[in-house]
């Protein structure tokens, strides 16, 4: 018998299955798992918050979900990557008037989003941090 690397795998859908469970719920059915030596355990959590943290706080080992929690944890700072993604691309743009030639004249503007800690929230935050624009200098609407 080959010795197996125990994995503690954050699910976010809880004790049920999803759709964002699929790809890992047919890894553990086909038995993909074992077949690369893993032993993986699902952890059920709420949330794709709440799956990220855990992993955060030690309590697993990875999680799967959606791009809105990783943006929340970057743009707090913590040290979480996107290893893979079955995206194949987002609907987020930043769109600014003509009017406005350079980085600078972002500053002290009105920035819409479609809510407070929404996946647009998100990526603004990122944005303004990359632009070296403080969050301060955005009236966040």
């Amino acid at each position: 018998m080959t010795n197996r690397l125990p994995i503690r795998l954050a699910a976010g859908s809880g004790p049920t299955f999803g759709v964002d469970d699929i790809a890992c719920a047919a890894a553990t059915y086909l038995g993909c798992w074992e077949e690369e030596a893993l032993d993986v355990t699902w952890i059920p959590v709420h949330g794709g918050v709440a799956a990220m943290k855990s992993v955060l706080d030690g309590e697993t080992d990875v999680s799967y979900g959606g791009l809105g929690p990783v943006l929340r944890f970057r743009s707090e700072g913590q040290p979480v990557r996107i290893v893979v993604s079955m995206a194949r691309g987002l609907a987020q743009n930043l769109v600014v008037q003509e009017r406005f030639k350079s980085v600078d004249q972002l500053r002290g503007l009105s920035w819409a989003l479609d809510g407070f800690g929404a996946l647009s929230h998100h990526m603004a935050r990122l944005l303004v941090k990359a632009l070296n624009i403080g969050e301060d200098e955005i009236d966040w609407q």
